[in-house]
């Protein structure tokens, strides 16, 4: 919903009739429930709207508190840009330690470097942290070969 995004807040709004913007949608809740509602919540990075996390309810109220959606839809916009700001400093400081590891091995500069360990991340469903603390204990190296596979996993987690 645009609106969430526009006005950085919550927006309900109950499916019971012809929804402007999701006609196809309404068309088809319509049978599950008279009381179908949808939850629209930006989700917050930095403290920027990067995007609006949704989600339809058949019960409401929701047990949760708006407080609880507002972390929820935080959670996962942080996640979707895997945003270093949004880890701990401990963590931030094993990232940052994985990326100097990976411009020593690669000899690329620092924004080349995150962006393999990222697309490392992307590529296996794996959190940055993870693959972050792969690349500290070795486990994990990074190299050009001849193969075209620039990544060697040395063990196994």
């Amino acid at each position: 919903m645009h609106q969430a995004m526009a006005e950085d807040r919550l927006v309900v709004q109950r499916i019971d009739r012809m929804v402007e913007g999701f006609p196809i949608f309404s068309q088809l809740a319509g049978p599950v429930s008279s009381d179908v509602m949808l939850y629209a919540v930006p989700m917050r990075v930095g403290g920027s709207v990067v995007g609006v996390f949704s989600f339809y309810a058949t019960a409401d109220p929701l047990v949760r508190s708006e407080e609880d959606l507002q972390f929820i839809a935080d959670a996962v916009g942080a996640a979707l840009l895997n945003d270093l700001e949004s880890l701990d400093w401990s963590e931030q400081a094993q990232f940052h330690q994985a990326t100097g590891m990976v411009v020593a091995q690669l000899g690329v500069p620092p924004d080349d470097a995150l962006a393999m360990i990222r697309a490392r991340a992307f590529s296996q469903s794996r959190s940055l942290q993870a693959v972050a603390v792969d690349v500290i204990e070795r486990r994990l190296t990074f190299s050009f070969d001849e193969d075209g596979d620039n990544t060697e996993r040395t063990e196994e987690p």
